[in-house]
């Protein structure tokens, strides 16, 4: 079984960080805005389209986060599966395992549950008040999710974004995500730095239709395949608490897929 691994480094926010143990069942791609990012694991695709110093990070990363697949060499795009990570992780052993799992299930995809909110406007008061993010953002969102879809009820569950696993070219997946791109580019909010609230309201239908394996942050944050560093630093947060805390049941049922911890990997 063959996976592709996405992951993005813009303006120089992050770093590369090099998988401790490589793959050969993997091929790994990192999109970048930097021609002379080289590396003897990830292959490099310098996207010159990208190179706009206005532009930040966060809205290139975005940007390339709802149609990276558009990029991609022949040999990442045409594997079976597709995992999007933030370049915040570090791989630790081979993923093979968690795709075989994914795979053996008849799985479509698999999303982290938000560990600690499932309430979207709460989400924004967090970013704004603990990160200070521009309250603008919020007020963006709520313009166009009240404003012009008429969504009433923020409480749906959230979904995190650190990292996905998407079954590679399906058809109903690659609709998602362009779905997302095309609402962020409408609401002119690639530049908002908490995309997960406008990718969350879009993937609610399709967790319903695909076969959608809901995790915790524990594969990321507590677990043999993966250290997880604060953008941009060699600073390592571990979680060290239940692997069920993190991921309340409410918050699966709410976006209506089925639930794990990493124990099932």
């Amino acid at each position: 079984m063959k996976y592709t691994v996405v992951t993005f480094l813009f303006n120089g926010y992050d770093k590369l960080r090099t998988p401790r143990i490589v793959d050969p069942n993997a091929v790994y791609v990192c999109l970048t805005d930097d021609p002379r990012l080289e590396s003897h694991v990830w292959k490099c695709v310098y996207l010159e389209q990208f190179a706009d110093k206005t532009l930040t990070g966060v809205q290139k990363t975005y940007m390339l986060k709802y149609s990276f697949w558009k990029y991609l060499p022949a040999d990442a795009r045409y594997t079976d599966w597709w995992i999007v990570m933030d370049g915040s992780l570090e791989i630790q052993e081979s993923l093979s395992p968690v795709i075989m799992h994914l795979e053996n299930n008849g799985y479509d995809m698999a999303l982290s549950v938000h560990p600690d909110r499932t309430d979207w406007l709460k989400e924004y008061d967090a970013w704004i008040e603990q990160r200070a993010m521009d309250a603008g953002n919020k007020a963006r969102f709520l313009e166009v999710m009240k404003g012009e879809l008429g969504i009433e009820d923020f409480n749906q569950g959230l979904v995190e974004c650190t990292i996905r696993f998407y079954r590679a070219n399906n058809q109903e997946i690659l609709h998602m995500l362009s779905k997302t791109y095309d609402l962020l580019d409408h609401a002119n909010q690639f530049k908002d730095p908490n995309d997960q609230c406008y990718f969350t309201y879009i993937c609610k239908p399709f967790i319903q239709r695909l076969k959608t394996l809901l995790f915790s942050r524990q594969l990321y944050f507590d677990s043999r395949y993966f250290r997880f560093y604060l953008h941009g630093t060699d600073r390592c947060i571990r979680w060290n608490g239940d692997p069920y805390k993190d991921m309340p049941p409410l918050a699966a049922t709410r976006l209506g897929g089925e639930q794990a911890c990493i124990e099932v990997f």
